[in-house]
């Protein structure tokens, strides 16, 4: 391993199968949602929906706001928009919960006011979702501010469902 590596290629691949195939518990104090763009939260809400029906969380948790484009390119269609996507797929207005959303938003920042409103609101086992190959990245972003900010709160995956391997998708940058 040299300075800058952090771990070995094998590591990485044990980290990354853990993050997307852990079971975790059978139910949280709340699944949080992370946001992406349209192309990808066809990965998402359905899971967050059957998640929600099967008893795994009473409470959906999304990063609020309406659309997002920083660069022109619809990053995020907005915490209002999923939420009645979400209703529309069965899941009660009442246990949608919309966290503010920060002025500059990225999976860092929603790691953080994620974090905070958790410790705030006494929640001990949480679960987050993203579309599959965001999920590794949300995992460690609310690990680190979990770290950062102090607490007890477990973190469990519930990954987004694979999408078409051979469909293009736009990325928050507007890239393909």
């Amino acid at each position: 391993m040299t300075q800058r590596e952090w771990c070995t290629p094998e590591e990485m691949k044990r980290a990354c199968d853990f993050v997307l195939s852990d079971i975790g518990p059978k139910e949280v104090d709340a699944l949080y949602v992370y946001g992406n763009t349209p192309d990808n939260e066809r990965s998402v809400l359905p899971v967050v929906a059957e998640a929600y029906k099967e008893g795994y969380a009473s409470k959906i948790l999304l990063c609020g706001g309406g659309q997002y484009a920083p660069q022109g390119v619809c990053a995020y269609s907005g915490g209002e928009a999923w939420a009645l996507n979400l209703v529309e797929r069965g899941v009660p207005e009442s246990s949608i919960i919309l966290l503010p959303r920060p002025p500059l938003s990225h999976t860092g920042t929603e790691a953080d006011r994620l974090v905070l409103w958790a410790q705030k609101h006494r929640i001990s086992k949480m679960g987050i979702t993203a579309y599959r190959q965001h999920q590794i990245r949300a995992f460690v972003n609310t690990i680190a501010a979990i770290k950062r900010y102090g607490g007890a709160i477990k973190i469990f995956n519930r990954p987004g469902a694979p999408l078409p391997w051979f469909e293009n998708v736009i990325f928050s940058q507007g890239n393909i």
